[in-house]
């Protein structure tokens, strides 16, 4: 079934041969009462699919690596690093995108770490729209010292904004 042509329970779009509705209806029989029930009914026009929009006010370009000892004052040597665009509604955008959602997330971003953030986000083709800002984008870095097999993560306050900067961000 398509987007258009997918029709609404209570649980959201039907799914196969109404296993949801059948897992309501066993749960709660009094919902499925014969030729009305809402999952048998026809829209009055077609459902499309809602454009979820996210607003990210302080993302963050997420740094992940190993390394095989993390020890006070010596340098630490690390592998396996990974980057990824992060913040709590970046996240949600790219877990709606991934399922197929149709999504837009707005991000607050500036500076460099803006720059890779939305080249990150581009990569993995989330519909973006970024509100530049004069501050700089976060950096966290996470480390897993594999010796201990322990996790720091190092989580940086993010930039002022303005009052400018946050009209533009509501504007958006």
């Amino acid at each position: 079934m398509t987007g258009a042509e997918a029709e609404f329970d209570v649980c959201g779009p039907v799914r196969g041969a109404g296993e949801c509705n059948a897992a309501v209806s066993s749960r709660f029989p009094m919902r499925r009462a014969g030729p009305t029930a809402l999952a048998e009914r026809k829209p009055s026009r077609p459902v499309t699919q809602p454009r979820i929009l996210t607003l990210t006010v302080n993302p963050t370009v997420d740094i992940a690596c190993d390394a095989d000892l993390v020890r006070p004052i010596h340098k630490v040597r690390t592998n396996t690093e990974m980057q990824d665009p992060g913040g709590g509604g970046v996240n949600v955008a790219r877990v709606v995108h991934e399922l197929g959602g149709n999504v837009l997330a707005v991000i607050m971003a500036g500076g460099f770490p803006g720059r890779f953030l939305e080249e990150l986000l581009t990569e993995e083709s989330v519909p973006t729209r970024v509100v530049p800002i004069a501050g700089r984008t976060r950096i966290s870095y996470t480390v897993n010292d594999r010796s201990c097999h322990q996790e720091y993560r190092f989580v940086a306050e993010g930039p002022q904004v303005t009052q400018n900067e946050w009209e533009a961000a509501r504007a958006a």
